[in-house]
């Protein structure tokens, strides 16, 4: 089980506030993790059950912008 902090970013670096958010985990038991908003801080936590070794995908207002391995943290810019 990891712990992963996304954090939404406008391209000027500042937080984006209610930013809607989602994780794609892999394999045979994945799937779409829900959806959630990020706080004031452009910031949001999802726990998922992978392993260091999958690659998930995190979305941000619809737009894939993220498909890598997990890490602890994660910052995205949306346009």
């Amino acid at each position: 089980m990891l712990y992963i902090t996304v954090r939404v970013v406008e391209p000027s670096g500042r937080p984006r506030e209610y930013a809607r958010v989602s994780v794609k985990t892999p394999g045979l038991f994945g799937g779409w993790l829900a959806e959630q908003r990020t706080d004031s801080n452009g910031e949001t936590e999802f726990e998922v059950n992978v392993s260091d070794s999958d690659k998930i995908e995190v979305y941000a207002d619809g737009s894939i912008l993220y498909d890598d391995y997990p890490r602890s943290r994660i910052t995205v810019t949306v346009r």
